[in-house]
């Protein structure tokens, strides 16, 4: 993964994105709060689940360094868990309901 590709997945970034499209839908202004906690709970998870794969991987492979892989993955996965977030704001947004 090239530099310029892996600062997108930086979580400040994702949260500015997803901003930026809570604006454009024209959201009310009160729900925002909800919204930033909403993601900000969506990055936690993705850390939460990156830290138990990671601690998982080094019990089992017994590797000292293995907890400083979640230094990579931490915030990938809690960007990822954002874009999950946004996509299904949107898509709850636009009426889509099971």
């Amino acid at each position: 993964m090239t530099q310029k590709y892996f600062v997108f997945y930086s979580p400040l970034i994702v949260l500015g994105i997803g901003l930026i499209l809570f604006l454009l839908f024209k959201s009310n202004k009160e729900k925002l709060l909800s919204f930033i906690g909403s993601l900000v709970f969506a990055a936690l998870a993705g850390f939460v689940s990156a830290a138990v794969v990671v601690f998982y991987i080094t019990f089992t492979k017994n590797s000292p360094q293995g907890p400083f892989a979640l230094a990579i993955y931490g915030p990938i996965c809690m960007s990822v868990a954002e874009i999950a977030f946004i996509f299904y704001w949107i898509l709850k947004k636009a009426g889509w309901n099971r």
